[in-house]
């Protein structure tokens, strides 16, 4: 049974898919599974191999998973089992102590561009655990250049129209030319991602949404593109205004404000 949990772990991080290890690490009083117990449970509460006990605990464990994938945060989780078991047919009296392990899923950061901009930002970005897809219109840009990178070369637009973009995805467009720069918006402006953001000057920046708007295309979302991309913390090298794209690309994952810390209370 435990090897069957670690094989469906295993298969879900290789599909960056979150999932949840619940086990048994303390107990009182009574109830059938013994410390240890353990199963596996989905994003959705589903049970996929093991059990700790059946019934009312491990419908208040898959309750827990569920929110706790919320926040990907791994939790410990004490039940009162002291009142009638309806689903075991069963009296249960004490508690029980569980862990919810919490295996995410990496976020997704798509680079629209391979030049030195887009190679820095998938250097910077790689420890902090992203899945990153990089991209270029001109061949011999990105393959076998990225390490442990998706990588593709082709047409963006089509490329683009295969992506999964949601929630947990950032974007950054970096191409070497404007009418690239303007397809890619083109194709993500309208995606649920969590971070859009553009290089470009003022001028740049203003063309690319006039000819939104001539060609027809809704704006409706213009204002959700960080553009132009980055925090100003200095600096106008590749490697410089890569490290302030992912600072600009963290900042907007956790939500926070860019202020210094010893200007903000800390816990």
């Amino acid at each position: 049974m435990e090897s069957k949990m670690i094989e469906i772990i295993s298969e879900y991080q290789k599909k960056n898919q979150p999932i949840a290890m619940v086990t048994i690490v303390g107990r009182e009083g009574c109830n059938p599974r013994k410390v240890g117990t353990a199963m596996v449970v989905d994003e959705k509460g589903h049970v996929l191999s093991g059990s700790i006990g059946g019934g009312i605990i491990e419908k208040m464990a898959r309750d827990d998973v569920v929110e706790a994938m919320i926040d990907c945060v791994s939790v410990e989780k004490s039940y009162d089992l002291s009142h009638d078991d309806d689903m075991l047919g069963m009296k249960c009296t004490g508690h029980v102590r569980v862990f919810i392990k919490i295996y995410k899923s990496k976020d997704k950061l798509i680079i629209i561009g391979a030049g030195h901009l887009g190679k820095h930002i998938a250097y910077y970005a790689k420890p902090l655990n992203y899945e990153v897809h990089i991209m270029d219109h001109r061949q011999g840009l990105t393959h076998g250049k990225y390490e442990d990178a998706y990588t593709y070369e082709g047409d963006i637009e089509d490329i683009l129209e295969e992506m999964v973009i949601d929630e947990k995805t950032s974007i950054v467009v970096v191409t070497h030319a404007h009418i690239y720069d303007y397809e890619a918006l083109v194709k993500t402006i309208d995606k649920p991602y969590r971070y859009l953001g553009m290089v470009g000057s003022k001028k740049k920046i203003k063309g690319c949404y006039d000819r939104l708007i001539s060609d027809g295309h809704s704006v409706d979302n213009w204002d959700k593109v960080a553009t132009p991309i980055g925090l100003d913390i200095g600096g106008r090298t590749p490697q410089e205004i890569a490290l302030a794209v992912v600072a600009e690309i963290q900042l907007n994952k956790y939500k926070r404000t860019g202020k210094l810390y010893k200007e903000v209370a800390v816990d």
